[in-house]
């Protein structure tokens, strides 16, 4: 079976600064931009994108047509090019995050006090350690001999998540004031067993929401 097509944000965000380009200087039906087109459509449904789509649907409408005023489909394809190069830099700011996340967790363990390990850890344990974006407390969905793997917690909005591709879930309203405005997100983060052993923080065995919200979560992964 042929594997379906997905752009990611670095590809969008060249075809809609091409999109842009185009239209200023008024060759908006120019045939070479239908591959543009394509990619920014297949980049906003594949990210559920809503907004992005309505706009996308619009300007495809308007191409191939004899327009002779382009100041509507401008402002949509401003739009377009703002939104996509927003998602572009948050992306990069994630990953400078991780990056320095990463550095400080090494920092942390090399200073952690040994005597104050947990001996095991478990499913809906729950962890502190570097994943999309920086230091995050995460829940563990599986446990192995060499790793875990575990999915974090964040107060980043459904929106600005949706924007970066990422899936998630709200732990609001599990029956813990402490998780409001909390959302568990699908990007799963494997980590060494003999490392995240030294990051314990808990538990969320007992609270039966948040498991449900964790396998929810795992079957987007």
């Amino acid at each position: 079976m042929a594997m379906e097509k997905t752009y990611d944000v670095g590809a969008a965000k060249y075809a809609a600064k091409k999109l842009l380009q185009s239209c200023k200087r008024g060759n908006i039906n120019d045939p070479r931009l239908t591959n543009y087109l394509s990619t920014i459509l297949i980049f906003a449904e594949d990210r559920c994108l809503p907004t992005l789509k309505v706009r996308m649907q619009r300007v495809i409408n308007c191409t191939g047509t004899k327009v002779k005023n382009y100041s509507d489909i401008f402002e949509d394809i401003q739009k377009i090019e703002a939104q996509i190069s927003k998602a572009s830099e948050k992306k990069r700011v994630m990953e400078r995050r991780y990056n320095s996340a990463c550095l400080h967790y090494k920092q942390e363990l090399n200073k952690s006090d040994h005597s104050k390990y947990q001996t095991k850890l478990n499913v809906y344990d729950v962890i502190k350690v570097p994943t999309q974006g920086g230091m995050h407390y995460s829940i563990i969905s599986e446990v192995n001999d060499d790793y875990v793997t575990c999915f974090p917690m964040t107060t980043a909005s459904k929106n600005n998540l949706d924007l970066i591709g990422t899936k998630s879930v709200s732990l609001s309203g599990c029956g813990d004031s402490s998780y409001k405005g909390i959302r568990l997100t699908a990007s799963a983060t494997r980590v060494p067993h003999d490392r995240a052993i030294k990051t314990y923080m808990g538990s969320v065995a007992n609270n039966s929401q948040i498991c449900k919200q964790l396998a929810k979560v795992v079957s987007f992964a």
